[in-house]
C-alpha cells in the first residue's frame, strides 16, 4: 500500500457510548472488576517508569468524574514527569489532560503522586506530587490546584526540604482534614532527614492553596529507622470528625519496622503516636507501605492497611488494622498473605481499593510485583466481619518483567457508575511503563445490550425488517426481530448512544421528507419513537459522535451541495444547539468520527475521493480547534474502511480496504504519529465487504465483520493489534435484501 505526501496522523478514537452518572450503586458480583477490559495507559520510551506511582487525583475539573494521576519519575533521563487522565461518561480519557514536568536532570518528579483534596476549598479537588532527587536529594513537593479547565500546570505551592539527602518528596499523600477547617491538608515525607531517622512534615490547606511551612513535624526514633518512607491517611480512626494520619519507618530495629497513627485535631495532628503498630521481626520491613483501608467492616470507623515487603525475600504480608472509639486497634484483625508468596513482593503496595463491587463496604487492593516474574495485584472485599481473607479478584500483568502491581491505588469512580475503579501500575511495561484502570468501563460502539461488547444490526432494503443480533465475539447470541419500517425512504443513521445509558439508540431519518425520529433502546427493545426536528432534505447527516465529551451522541450534519457542516449538540431527542461550523469542498467526504486526541471529545475525519488527501478537525463541542492535513493516499481504490482502537491502548487506529484488490492495511496510531502500516490480508473475493469495526468479543481491541453482499455470509476477524487471532463464519443471510447497518 503505497501512501504518496504523507505527514502525519492524529490517534482516532471511536465515540462509544458510556455510563451516566447513577445515584445508587447495586451490588456486582466479586469480579466485576475484570467483566471489561481495563483502561490500558501506556508511557513510551523515553518515559521509563510510566506507572512507578499511580492515584486517583480526585475530581480534578469539577465534572463528577474522578481523575487519575500517573508519576514517570525516569522521564528525560530522571527529571521526571506526572500525567493527569479526565475520567468521564464513556470511558478515561486515552491521552492525558495535563503533563507536569520537573525542574531538570535527576529531580525524579513523579516519584510520588497523589489526591491532595481541596487544599484551597473551591470545590476542585488538587494533586501533590514528589521529587526526591531535587537539590542533591534534598527533595521538593509541588501542589498544583484544580479547576474548571482542569488541573493548572503551575505549583501553587513548591515546598523544599531542609538539607541535601533528606529525600523530601519521597512519599506524598492527602492528610484529609486534620484540624477540621474545611481544607484538605497535606503529608510530605523526608526519610532521609538525619541520618535516615527520617520525618514527615503535615501542611495546612488554607484559602489561598497550600501554606509554605509545615504545621506539624514528625520525627522517627533513631537513625537509619527511615520515617517517612511511607505516609498516608488513616482516614478517621476513632470517629472524631478529624482526619487521622498514618507514618511507616520500614527499617525501624533491624528492618523490623514500624507505622505510627497520628490523631487529628482542633489544633490540627498531635506530635505524639497515638497507636505505634512493630512488624513481627527483623527483616519484616513492616511498613514498607501503608494506607487507609476505608471502612471494611462497615462500622463508623476508618480502618488502616500496612504492609510488609521484604524485598523478595520471606513472604509477604498486608495486615487490616480495625479503628474504633478508642482509636486503631493495636493487633491486627486480619492478616492477608498468598499461597507461595515467596518472592512475590506481596505487600510492596498496599492501599483501599474503594468499594468495588457497591455492597457499602471497602475493600482493599495490595500488590505483588514480582509475582510470577509479571506481578500480580489483589483485592479483597469488606464485609460485616471485617476483610476477607481470600482475593476475590487478582489482576496479572502482560509480560515479564513488568513490575505490575509496583504501585496500586483506589482510581476513584471514574466513569459515574456509582462502584470504585482500581489503577495498577507496571514501571517496566515494554519498556516505557504502563498503568491498568480496572472498572473504568472500556469504550465500545454498537453496544446495544450494554455488555461492554459490539452488535450487528440488520434492516431489510425492500421490506424494512429490523433485526438485532446481540453477539459475543464471533457467535450470536440471539437473532431478534425489533420491528419493521415497511416504507423504505426512512434509512437508520446513527447507532449511538443518544441517551447516555450506556447503551447504542437507533437515529431514523426520511430521506424524502427530512423528519427525524429517535429509538431508544434496552437491548431489543425500543423504549420509544420520538420525533427530533425535520431538516431539508439538501442536509444529509453524515457523522455522529460525542463531540462536547457529556456521554450523549451528537449528530453531524452537511450540506451536500454546498458543503456547510452543522453541528447539533444532543441530549436524547432534544437538541441542545445547532451550530455551523465551516464549509468544505464536496469533494471531501466525512471518513468518521472518533476522539483523535484523547480528550473524551469526538473530532472528524476527511477523505478527498478523488485526490486521496486525508484531513483532521479537532473538536471541543461545536468548535474546531486545529484542521490538520495528515497524508495522502494516492491509489483511490483504497478506502478508510473503520476508525477504532485495535490495540487495547485506548487510542483508535485506522483500518484501510482496497475496494478491488481487497487488500486490508491498519495504521495503528499514537496521536500525531504512524506507529506502523500494516499489512493484514487480502480478502480477493470483492464481494465481501467490510460493514463493522467493533470490538466483538469484549478484549478491548476492535475486530473486522465482514458480510459477502450476494451469498450472505457474515464473517468476523478477532484482531489483536494488527495480528488477526482468528477468522470465523458466523452465519449466512441468504436473502440479499438483508443488510448490515454500517454509520460513520
Amino acid at each position: 500500500m503505497r501512501k504518496i505526501g504523507f505527514t502525519f496522523l492524529l490517534v482516532l478514537a471511536v465515540f462509544a457510548p458510556g455510563s451516566p452518572p447513577t445515584p445508587a450503586a447495586e451490588s456486582l458480583p466479586s469480579d466485576a472488576l475484570l467483566a471489561d477490559p481495563p483502561a490500558v495507559l501506556t508511557g513510551n520510551w523515553d518515559d521509563r517508569s510510566f506507572g512507578s506511582s499511580v492515584a486517583t487525583a480526585g475530581d480534578v475539573n469539577g465534572d463528577g468524574y474522578e481523575d487519575v494521576i500517573v508519576g514517570a519519575p525516569g522521564m528525560s533521563n530522571t527529571a521526571g514527569r506526572a500525567y493527569v487522565f479526565l475520567g468521564g461518561p464513556n470511558c478515561l480519557a486515552a491521552a492525558p489532560a495535563t503533563t507536569l514536568e520537573g525542574e531538570g536532570f535527576g529531580t525524579y518528579f513523579g516519584i510520588s503522586v497523589a489526591a491532595a483534596g481541596d487544599v484551597n476549598g473551591d470545590g476542585y479537588d488538587d494533586v501533590v506530587i514528589g521529587a526526591f532527587g531535587y537539590g542533591e536529594f534534598r527533595g521538593r513537593a509541588y501542589a498544583y490546584l484544580g479547576g474548571p479547565g482542569g488541573l493548572g500546570t503551575t505549583a501553587v505551592a513548591i515546598l523544599t526540604g531542609g538539607t541535601a539527602g533528606d529525600y523530601f518528596g519521597g512519599s506524598v499523600t492527602a492528610a484529609g482534614d486534620v484540624n477540621g477547617d474545611g481544607f484538605a491538608d497535606v503529608v510530605i515525607g523526608a526519610r532521609g532527614y538525619n541520618t535516615f531517622t527520617g520525618r514527615a512534615y503535615v501542611f495546612h490547606g488554607r484559602a489561598g492553596g497550600l501554606a509554605p511551612t509545615p504545621a506539624t513535624t514528625l520525627t522517627g526514633e533513631a537513625t537509619g529507622n527511615e520515617f517517612g518512607f511511607s505516609v498516608a491517611t488513616a482516614g478517621d480512626v476513632n470517629g472524631d470528625g478529624y482526619a487521622d494520619v498514618v507514618v511507616g519507618a520500614h527499617r525501624y530495629s533491624n528492618q523490623t519496622g514500624r507505622a505510627y497513627v497520628y490523631l487529628g485535631g482542633a489544633s490540627g495532628l498531635a506530635t505524639v503516636a497515638a497507636r505505634t503498630l512493630t512488624g513481627a521481626g527483623a527483616s519484616d520491613y513492616f511498613g514498607s507501605s501503608l494506607g487507609t483501608a476505608g471502612d471494611v467492616n462497615a462500622d463508623g470507623y476508618d480502618d488502616v492497611v500496612v504492609g510488609a515487603d521484604p524485598y523478595g525475600g520471606p513472604e509477604g504480608r498486608a495486615s487490616i488494622y480495625l479503628g474504633g472509639p478508642g482509636g486503631l486497634a493495636a493487633t491486627a484483625a486480619t492478616v492477608l498473605t498468598v499461597a507461595g508468596a515467596t518472592h512475590k513482593g506481596f505487600g510492596a503496595s498496599v492501599g483501599t481499593a474503594g468499594d468495588v463491587n457497591g455492597d457499602g463496604y471497602a475493600d482493599v487492593v495490595v500488590g505483588a510485583p514480582y509475582d510470577d516474574g509479571r506481578g500480580s495485584a489483589y483485592v479483597f472485599l469488606g464485609g460485616a466481619s471485617g476483610l476477607a481473607t481470600t482475593a476475590a479478584v487478582i489482576m496479572t500483568g502482560e509480560e515479564t518483567g513488568d513490575n505490575f502491581g509496583a504501585s496500586v491505588a483506589s482510581a476513584g469512580n471514574v466513569n459515574g457508575d456509582g462502584h470504585a475503579d482500581v489503577v495498577v501500575g507496571a514501571p517496566y511495561h515494554d519498556g516505557g511503563g504502563g498503568a491498568y484502570v480496572y472498572g473504568a468501563g472500556a469504550c465500545v460502539v454498537g453496544d446495544f445490550t450494554g455488555d461492554r461488547k459490539s452488535d450487528i444490526l440488520w434492516r431489510h432494503a425492500t421490506r424494512g425488517e429490523v433485526w438485532l443480533w446481540p453477539m459475543d465475539g464471533a457467535a450470536s447470541t440471539a437473532e431478534t426481530r425489533v420491528r419493521t419500517v415497511a416504507d423504505t425512504d426512512w434509512e437508520i443513521r446513527g447507532m449511538g448512544d443518544q441517551t447516555g445509558d450506556g447503551k447504542a439508540d437507533i437515529l431514523w431519518r426520511n430521506k424524502t421528507t427530512g423528519q427525524i425520529y429517535l429509538w431508544p433502546m434496552d437491548g431489543t427493545t425500543v423504549l420509544s419513537e420520538t420525533y427530533v426536528a425535520t431538516v431539508d432534505s439538501a442536509y444529509d447527516i453524515v457523522g455522529s459522535g460525542d463531540y462536547d465529551g457529556n456521554g450523549k451522541t451528537d449528530i453531524l450534519w452537511r450540506h451536500m451541495t454546498t458543503g456547510a457542516v452543522w453541528i447539533w449538540l444532543m441530549n436524547g431527542a432534544t437538541p441542545l444547539s445547532q451550530v455551523y461550523v465551516d464549509t468544505v469542498d464536496p469533494g471531501y467526504a466525512v471518513a468518521g468520527s472518533g476522539d483523535l486526541n484523547g480528550d473524551t471529545k469526538a473530532d472528524i475525519v476527511w477523505h478527498h475521493g478523488t485526490r486521496g488527501e486525508v484531513w483532521v478537525w479537532l473538536m471541543n463541542g461545536t468548535t474546531r480547534t486545529s484542521q490538520t492535513y495528515i497524508g495522502t493516499v494516492g491509489d483511490v481504490g483504497y478506502e478508510i474502511v473503520g476508525v477504532a482502537d485495535h490495540t487495547g491502548d485506548g487510542k483508535a487506529d485506522i483500518l484501510w480496504h482496497h475496494a478491488t484488490r481487497g487488500e486490508v492495511w491498519i495504521w495503528p496510531m499514537n496521536g500525531t504519529t504512524v506507529l506502523s502500516q500494516s499489512y493484514v490480508d487480502t480478502v480477493s473475493d470483492t464481494g465481501y465487504q467490510v460493514v463493522g469495526n467493533g470490538d466483538y468479543n469484549g478484549d478491548g481491541k476492535a475486530d473486522i465483520l465482514w458480510h459477502h453482499a450476494t451469498r450472505g455470509e457474515v464473517w468476523v476477524w478477532l484482531m489483536n493489534g494488527t495480528t488477526r487471532v482468528s477468522e470465523t463464519w458466523v452465519a449466512s443471510v441468504p436473502e440479499v435484501g438483508y443488510q448490515i447497518v454500517k454509520v460513520k
